[in-house]
């Protein structure tokens, strides 16, 4: 006979068991059979708040000029349980291209898995690959006995309301003119008189 053995789901270790062989006439053997059963590493996985799952977090929002952490990952696995120390995080190019550098503006703490910018982003200083404020990355997730296991996701980049600049700004502008005199023109007594925007580019208005 063909004698077959399914370990319990995630069970390494030794296990006994017996079978017994019989004859037509009634004669019996019995077989006692030890069986070893080695470990193998189980994948770690990336586990999420309660009631969310990973599509929640494929895309994420964030203002221009903030610099804030985007999410803090955590992890499982068989063998290490939920105990974050024993997992490291690293990121890389978007669905494993390392081609796409968007990864490269983004920063995560290899051992807590908490992921922000490197610096604020500007919406007006587009650095994303693709040029739209959209920045992709993958994050890898890293048990102790080398699995891994992978995120894909974006992060959008969203505009805020930014107030123009005066160029060659001065607190306070003097001007002379004699009594009786007609009003002046700016251009006489100052020639770079002038502000921008970011939102804007040059357009902006003037209000006294």
């Amino acid at each position: 006979g063909l004698l077959s053995y399914w370990p319990n789901v995630d069970f390494n270790g030794i296990d006994y068991f017996n079978a017994e062989a019989s004859d037509p006439n009634g004669n019996t053997v019995l077989l006692k059979v030890q069986a070893t059963v080695r470990s193998i590493n189980d994948l770690p996985s990336f586990t999420w708040p309660t009631g969310t799952s990973g599509q929640d977090f494929e895309v994420l929002d964030q203002n221009e000029n903030e610099l804030k952490n985007l999410i803090d990952f955590n992890a499982t696995d068989v063998e290490d349980g939920t105990t974050q120390s024993r997992f490291t995080w690293r990121l890389d190019g978007f669905e494993g291209n390392q081609s796409h550098l968007d990864y490269e503006q983004f920063k995560i703490d290899s051992s807590t898995g908490v992921l922000s910018f490197r610096a604020p982003p500007n919406r007006e200083d587009d650095k994303s690959v693709l040029g739209n404020n959209e920045y992709s990355l993958r994050v890898v997730l890293r048990d102790r006995n080398g699995g891994e296991d992978e995120f894909d996701m974006t992060v959008r980049v969203g505009d805020l309301q930014e107030s123009p600049q005066i160029l060659n700004y001065q607190a306070s502008i003097v001007v002379e003119i004699s009594e009786d005199e007609s009003p002046v023109s700016w251009d006489d007594v100052w020639t770079d008189l002038s502000a921008e925007d970011q939102d804007e580019g040059d357009l902006v208005y003037w209000y006294h």
